[in-house]
């Protein structure tokens, strides 16, 4: 009888730190404080819309989005463009390389959209940052690859005529790009991407006071607070969802990156 009694007051024991612990994880999940992140439009307000294109760009500008996300290549012929992938995706099936071709053979033909029934042609850089400032946007400008100093400078150059320096923000996975911004024009706001857990490089930006734009399985609480110390912000992408928003609302991130629009 005393053995039995013994069993039962351990378990009721375990079974009331079992509550009090899922009472803490509940209360931290769920009732902990929120940030109130800015949003950015992810390649424009693309889950209604054609991604990179003016239509998605025109969308986010009608939203209370605080920037617009774009990825950006160079063709051959040396024109800034708005395209994620390495080739074009067109209507009818074939892909193009960015690289490979001239600006008027990438535009000729109209791009692959799931979306909607408009037809939508490969969007030039210049036309992306005069939608941004119409709509008085931040203009979060993803650089695909590495970029000799005349390529920055020549974008740095498009974006004085075409919106502002103060109003937009570069960002990339290769550091080599924020590394020569930083000379080339040092009061330009900067974010670097990452999708590593324990990046090595985020103690570079710690070092050089460089932003951080990390996908929404890297960042912790830790991440966020070392940041934070230096006075530096944290973007998130891509947030789709109301559960993930909420997760990285509590871990007091700065910038949220999405397809769809949201209200804090």
């Amino acid at each position: 009888m005393a053995k039995r009694k013994k069993i039962l007051i351990c378990s009721i024991a375990v079974f009331a730190l079992f509550l009090i612990g899922a009472g803490v994880f509940v209360g931290v999940v769920f009732f902990s404080p929120m940030s109130n992140p800015l949003y950015v439009a992810h390649r424009g307000y693309s889950a209604n819309n054609p991604p990179n294109t003016p239509l998605a760009f025109a969308a986010a500008t009608n939203k209370d989005f605080w920037g617009i996300e774009t990825d950006i290549r160079f063709t051959k012929d040396g024109i800034a463009v708005c395209n994620h992938d390495a080739t074009v995706k067109y209507a009818d099936g074939t892909e193009l390389s960015v690289l490979e071709n001239d600006y008027a053979t990438l535009r000729a033909k109209p791009l692959e959209n799931k979306q909607t029934s408009d037809l939508v042609y490969l969007c030039p850089f210049t036309e992306y940052l005069d939608l941004c400032a119409y709509g008085d946007k931040v203009a979060v400008i993803e650089l695909k690859t590495a970029c000799s100093d005349a390529e920055l400078l020549r974008l740095l150059t498009i974006v004085d005529l075409h919106h502002s320096r103060e109003k937009c923000c570069f960002i990339s996975f290769d550091y080599s790009n924020l590394s020569a911004l930083r000379v080339i024009a040092p009061g330009v706001s900067l974010q670097y991407l990452s999708d590593t857990k324990d990046d090595p490089t985020f103690d570079k930006c710690l070092e050089d006071g460089v932003s951080i734009d990390v996908k929404f399985n890297v960042v912790n609480k830790k991440l966020v607070e070392k940041f934070h110390e230096k006075d530096l912000k944290v973007n998130v992408w891509t947030i789709n969802g109301d559960w993930y928003r909420a997760k990285m609302r509590r871990l007091k991130v700065d910038f949220i990156t999405s397809d769809c629009y949201y209200k804090n």
